[in-house]
């Protein structure tokens, strides 16, 4: 797996700056857009074909690259950065 950097500076959130410096891997990029979209760490795992367990380390791994404090600063993080438009196409149908 490769790691990527996301192609924009950091983002302010609450007065604080998030993903400064982070290396995200496409994995990572890809729950990071799944969480903006509002999706559980369950319906992640089913989108990925992977574990519910897998999703929630994911989250995890994207949080604690950025900075965030919380997935609602992922989320933020997410839209602000222009992340979360480009999974679009990948978020499954009305849950």
């Amino acid at each position: 797996m490769t790691a990527v950097r996301v192609p924009v500076g950091p983002v302010p959130v609450r007065g604080r700056l998030l993903g400064e410096d982070a290396m995200l891997t496409e994995r990572e990029r890809e729950v990071a857009g799944l969480v903006a979209h509002g999706l559980t760490n369950g319906e992640i795992a089913a989108a990925l074909f992977i574990s519910a367990t897998t999703a929630k380390f994911h989250v995890g791994r994207v949080a604690r690259k950025l900075g965030a404090s919380n997935r609602v600063e992922v989320v933020a993080w997410a839209w602000q950065s222009g992340l979360a438009a480009n999974v679009a196409g990948q978020v499954p149908a009305a849950r």
